[in-house]
């Protein structure tokens, strides 16, 4: 919560002097104020503005005509950051009544999150050091802090984006630690997290249907986009339709826990009443066609396991599903060409004709899930590291994928769940499995835990063919969830709740915490045993966004390989170079002069730069050879490229070789 604290020295100093302020600063001192005076408003506070905040500046323009508030990304993080700074003023200069001593022991983070946070920082950490070794810089902890205060320039590329992930992980655990305390004293918390959430679907709803019925506030691509009788796509407030599909899906399905919750009272089941067939109906407008259809077959399914729940136990129904993901994973592991053949003929009952048809219809996601399996399989058990799935789907070798590796240059996996799986491996997936099902194995009454379960499938349903927790405010969201599931764990076993014997040995389980602490110790060392094998291994051993061709910079960069047609008439060239790379002196790169004749190598000549000031590369044609219409052109290479951001320059996240002032044909 510092480092997003600490960011907006930077935000603020260099703000537009158009804006007044931007929504990060808007959104801590909204935060500190709120938990400060109270811990109630703070969390309704929160829980209604996160899902409004990610477009809340455009939004509140477009309705009021104020427009000089910057939106920029991730304003929850401020929220929740103001929010944790608020509750530590309040808890040491609002003493206890009667000792007088300070409160800062009623804000803690359970021992499963704190877990959690631990394995995310390894993944982190480790990630960092791959990235690094993968572009051939050096770690600095001048360059640490620069990024650490410039997160949100960070690129999905750049050697130090975990670090946005890790604020974003850590702004949720945050979350944790200070609601989960907080709404175990209060008697109505499903009330003060679900209320102020339906109060935000519905002014979400109310945007949205205005956006699908006239277009209000859509950029000029949206207004062309999956246009039909029904309107255009509806957004609400988030960035991107499936986004909103998540959103609604919260009213869809996961009020539903709460309207049980409620039986008794009939103002609040008619408003929630009201408020699910809207979501609804949102859904369906913001054409977000994976996400209704994930949407209708969970409601089949509650539908189904509520009439049948005396003879099926839900517990069975979990472990059957989790048991049917894992034999699925195992068998396309080990059985790929029957995979291909199944899903061929799938295609051809659809009415399509190939596999490539089928993976076109649904938007290239079985080509990404494919390269996720390729990911998983070669670190399994650590994973690529936090925030490395966009950053190595870049590699043609490692995707196996044209989509991913040249039309997008890398991309995220269009399902959350996976993408967690293949960045933090079995371990962080089963640690953070651990977060979630630990309160509910704690609890006494697990009635008292339908709202945020409810609330937490629904959030599972937007992120399986999509990834709305990118959205991080949305992240923080199912943070407050999981929050309400805590508050209800028992701080103490109660003498009056008789333990079921099939639950016995998982709480006493749970209980041998010198297990537990072996196994983490255990996984922990292979974690970091697999970490440090792999920091040489492929795929970071190449820097492949280094060694991609492109044009020469505006400024005059080049990156490691840059390609230019010889001029005819020419018999050779001097290359001036303004400067070359900051390290060079400590670090000399070797690189290399190539001339080709199309595409067949006719002469190279090889060098090394060992300063960083102005220098020349001097090249001529073989004795005899002048340049002719025909297709001449000179290749330059090097060793490595640096980045600007990774000596704590400015915030370029170019991958940079060196840079030309001029070059001379002779």
């Amino acid at each position: 919560m510092a480092a997003i604290v600490l960011n907006q020295y930077g935000a603020l100093s260099t703000l537009n002097p158009y804006y007044r302020i931007n929504t990060p600063a808007l959104c801590l001192l909204f935060g500190f104020i709120t938990a400060a005076i109270s811990s109630r408003i703070a969390i309704m506070g929160a829980i209604f503005a996160l899902p409004l905040l990610p477009t809340f500046a455009w939004q509140f323009q477009l309705y009021t005509g104020y427009g000089r508030i910057q939106d920029v990304h991730g304003a929850g993080l401020d929220l929740i950051a103001g929010v944790v700074l608020g509750s530590l003023f309040n808890k040491v200069f609002r003493r206890h009544k009667s000792t007088g001593a300070h409160r800062l022991d009623e804000i803690n983070l359970p021992w499963p999150a704190a877990l959690a946070f631990i394995v995310i920082s390894l993944s982190v950490a480790v990630a960092i050091m791959r990235n690094l070794h993968q572009s051939s810089a050096s770690f600095s902890f001048q360059a640490l802090a620069f990024n650490v205060m410039h997160l949100r320039t960070l690129n999905w590329h750049d050697d130090y984006r975990p670090l946005m992930d890790w604020a974003a992980y850590g702004g949720a655990f945050s979350a944790l630690a200070v609601f989960a305390p907080a709404l175990r004293r209060l008697p109505d918390r499903n009330d003060i997290i679900f209320q102020p959430l339906i109060i935000g679907i519905l002014i979400a709803a109310m945007v949205g249907w205005r956006q699908s019925a006239f277009g209000a506030g859509l950029s000029h691509s949206l207004l062309n986009f999956r246009v039909d009788r029904f309107g255009f796509a509806a957004l609400g407030f988030q960035p991107d339709l499936h986004a909103f599909a998540a959103h609604m899906l919260l009213g869809a399905i996961g009020l539903a826990g709460y309207a049980y919750y409620k039986k008794s009272n009939w103002v609040w089941l008619a408003i929630i009443a009201l408020v699910m067939p809207l979501s609804w109906w949102l859904l369906f407008l913001s054409k977000s066609k994976t996400s209704l259809a994930l949407g209708l077959m969970c409601l089949i399914s509650i539908v189904i396991l509520w009439l049948m729940r005396k003879q099926v136990k839900p517990t069975s129904v979990l472990k059957g599903f989790i048991a049917l993901c894992v034999a699925v994973l195992i068998s396309a592991a080990m059985a790929p060409a029957l995979w291909h053949e199944g899903l061929s003929q799938l295609a051809i009952q659809l009415g399509l004709p190939d596999l490539l048809s089928l993976n076109l219809k649904l938007s290239y996601r079985p080509e990404v899930y494919r390269a996720a399996l390729y990911m998983l399989l070669l670190f399994p058990f650590a994973g690529l590291g936090q925030a490395e799935f966009y950053r190595q789907s870049a590699n043609p070798e490692l995707s196996r994928s044209f989509f991913l590796s040249v039309e997008q240059n890398g991309e995220n996996a269009h399902n959350y769940f996976l993408q967690v799986l293949v960045e933090n491996g079995l371990l962080g997936f089963c640690v953070l499995g651990l977060l979630i099902t630990y309160p509910i194995i704690k609890s006494d009454d697990k009635k008292h835990l339908f709202p945020a379960l409810f609330a937490l499938l629904a959030i599972a349903c937007g992120n399986l063919f999509s990834h709305s927790l990118l959205v991080r405010e949305n992240l923080l969201i199912a943070a407050c969830f999981i929050a309400l599931l805590y508050a209800w764990t028992p701080q103490t076993p109660n003498p009056d709740v008789v333990v079921h014997p099939h639950n016995h040995g998982v709480l006493n389980f749970f209980k041998h915490k010198y297990i537990l602490s072996t196994v983490f110790c255990i996984s922990i060392s292979l974690m970091l045993y697999e970490a440090v094998r792999s920091r040489s291994m492929f795929p970071f051993n190449v820097d492949t966004q280094c060694f991609k061709s492109r044009p020469l910079d505006r400024d005059g960069w080049t990156s490691g390989h840059y390609r230019t047609d010889v001029p005819v008439g020419s018999t050779g060239f001097t290359i001036k170079l303004a400067t070359t790379q900051p390290d060079a002196e400590q670090r000399p790169i070797s690189g290399s002069l190539t001339i080709f004749l199309d595409e067949r190598e006719l002469t190279q000549k090889d060098f090394v730069l060992k300063k960083t000031g102005p220098q020349q590369l001097s090249f001529d044609l073989p004795a005899g050879t002048v340049a002719t219409p025909d297709d001449y052109h000179v290749e330059l290479k090097l060793s490595r490229c640096f980045t600007p951001r990774n000596f704590a320059m400015n915030e370029d996240s170019r991958k940079l070789g060196v840079k030309i002032e001029a070059i001379h044909w002779h």
